[in-house]
């Protein structure tokens, strides 16, 4: 008597379509964009140059205005004094910018000792100075 062995092979076809499979292994994970609701919004970062603590207010004289920034995140004292001038009826001021007791640039302004906020001196110190500081 003879056996007979009967192999059946069944092969089926998938599609990626439809497919409840998980990613490979070494897929990166799926990335979400949005910040969960409950997370802060990041800090707003501090303008670039260098921040002063310590700003004191123009103080005018009959012929000069002087103002000085101390307590730097740099250590510096920066100092803006102009000299109001007069030369044939035109006035004027010749200003020194002066960093931890070194002179530096020098300008003339028409409008610098004039100023009615810091800021506004400030934006001129900046500006004719060469500096960043807030």
């Amino acid at each position: 008597m003879n056996r007979l062995v009967v192999v059946a092979i069944i092969v089926t076809g998938c599609s990626e379509q439809g497919s409840s499979n998980p990613p490979p292994v070494d897929s990166p994970p799926p990335v979400d964009t949005k910040p969960p609701v409950d997370m802060p919004p990041p800090p707003d970062s501090p303008p670039p140059g260098v921040a002063c603590t310590q700003k004191d207010n123009p103080v005018l004289l009959p012929f000069t205005c002087h103002v000085i920034w101390s307590q730097c995140t740099d250590n510096g004292t920066y100092d803006l004094t102009c000299n109001i001038q007069n030369v044939g009826g035109n006035v004027f001021s010749l200003c020194d910018c002066t960093l931890n007791g070194v002179k530096g640039e020098q300008f003339i302004s028409t409008t610098v000792c004039m100023s009615t906020t810091f800021e506004e001196v400030e934006a001129v110190a900046n500006e004719k100075c060469m500096w960043m500081i807030h």
